[in-house]
């Protein structure tokens, strides 16, 4: 997973994942301490699908069903908090799309 944190009036910051593969993926949800449902196309998640302890929201590998971009929505109280994942191939740390250029990172 790599991890791009954005801003969030909720939680003060959330974060945006990308995977190269179906897999769970983990959010921190800061202060939050409990979620009352997750949402995906305006349609509320099977409890099997997600989990939250600690603060941290567990996306379900069986929600990555092919490659896209997701867009969840944790219902809290005070409000809810979106969450993205992208779900692309990878090489080396970086999307792999057409075109010109390039994306490196290092750890």
């Amino acid at each position: 997973q790599v991890t791009v944190t954005y801003s969030v009036t909720l939680t003060g910051s959330s974060e945006m994942k990308f995977i190269s593969e179906a897999q769970d993926v983990t959010v921190s949800l800061g202060n939050i301490t409990a979620v009352d449902a997750v949402l995906y196309n305006e349609k509320e998640l099977s409890g099997e699908l997600w989990s939250f302890a600690d603060g941290t929201l567990t996306l379900k590998s069986a929600n990555f069903t092919e490659k896209g971009e997701y867009t969840f929505v944790a219902a809290a109280a005070g409000g809810y908090i979106p969450v993205f994942v992208s779900y692309r191939y990878y090489e080396n740390g970086g999307i792999k799309l057409s075109g010109e250029g390039s994306v490196t990172y290092a750890d």
